[in-house]
């Protein structure tokens, strides 16, 4: 790659991080100026390398964190249906031309966005199979080497079908880092009326994070008053 081309890919990230310091302080404007640019310039890379082998790589993973950026920055500003389609193709993007699976360990988070925007919507059942989704490719990190196989790749539509009972109550916590996607899981699930699910997934929860966080961690004491909440409703 020419030095030319790799001060353009790096101004570029130099614009993303610009972009997601203004979300984190609510400058939405400016954080959206910066995304749009980004894709803009990313636009203008591809056309210049071609085929390019690891350039497009690496154009097509840096336009998937872009859009799963300007995902998070819509939540932002209440623009749930926005935040859903950034997410869609930063998703689509991640499991068809980069991981080529539907469930490896760096897809856990466009699926827990996912989630919470169809659980901003209260459409629960979809808002379930996606954190499970989440779950289960945090569990995936143990296989992770089968993210070489693109005969596995999947599409939204795929996705929208994806067999919620086959999966679902397979699903463990692996570690803490699953923990705040599990206790949005329990969340999603209470919210359904699904109390004995709900309090399965904070029960497991709460034995990951006393072993690994300790008793007086927060989040261990937040998943014990949603426990408290199962139990008066």
């Amino acid at each position: 790659m020419s030095s030319s081309y790799e001060s353009k890919f790096q101004r570029v990230k130099q614009s993303l991080r610009e972009g997601d310091n203004y979300a984190q302080t609510n400058q939405l404007i400016l954080a959206f100026k910066c995304y749009n640019h980004c894709l803009e310039q990313i636009q203008k890379l591809e056309r210049k390398s071609g085929s390019k082998h690891g350039a497009a790589e690496d154009l097509t993973f840096l336009k998937a964190v872009v859009l799963n950026s300007m995902g998070i920055a819509h939540i932002k500003q209440a623009d749930l249906n926005s935040a859903l389609s950034c997410f869609k193709m930063s998703l689509n993007i991640k499991t068809t031309e980069i991981y080529g699976v539907k469930t490896h360990p760096h897809l856990a988070g466009a699926y827990y966005n996912l989630g919470r925007v169809y659980h901003y919507h209260n459409q629960l059942g979809d808002a379930i199979k996606f954190y499970h989704l989440a779950l289960n490719s945090r569990e995936s990190s143990s296989s992770s080497s089968a993210h070489t196989n693109v005969g596995n790749s999947t599409t939204p539509n795929e996705l929208s079908d994806y067999n919620n009972n086959n999966h679902h109550h397979n699903t463990v916590v692996a570690d803490e880092q699953s923990i705040p996607i599990v206790l949005q899981l329990g969340i999603a699930y209470m919210d359904d009326n699904q109390l004995s699910e709900a309090k399965k997934y904070f029960e497991q929860a709460l034995r990951v994070g006393r072993k690994t966080l300790g008793a007086n961690d927060p989040a261990v004491a937040n998943l014990l008053t949603y426990m408290g909440k199962i139990h008066v409703m």
